[in-house]
């Protein structure tokens, strides 16, 4: 899809050096930030097709992906 490199480009724009430090496994969660920046842009990339291939409409957007990623830093943190 032609939207998902630039939803990526601009997810990761976001970030500082001080946000990946901020993880007491910095090189694992940077592998997972990856993998939540490219789920969180096939996402907004499936906004176009409406409830195509989806039960329950919901918008997206960069709040959500926030949460997630708090998320993330505390589940790599204390579970691992």
């Amino acid at each position: 899809p032609r939207g998902l490199k630039p939803n990526l480009t601009r997810l990761f724009n976001k970030f500082t050096e001080g946000q990946f430090e901020r993880c007491q496994k910095p090189t694992k969660y940077k592998k997972m930030v990856f993998e939540l920046c490219y789920f969180h842009s096939t996402l907004l990339e499936r906004r176009k097709f409406k409830n195509l291939g989806w039960n329950i409409p919901y918008d997206f957007n960069d709040s959500d992906f926030d949460i997630c990623e708090d998320v993330l830093v505390l589940y790599i943190d204390n579970y691992e």
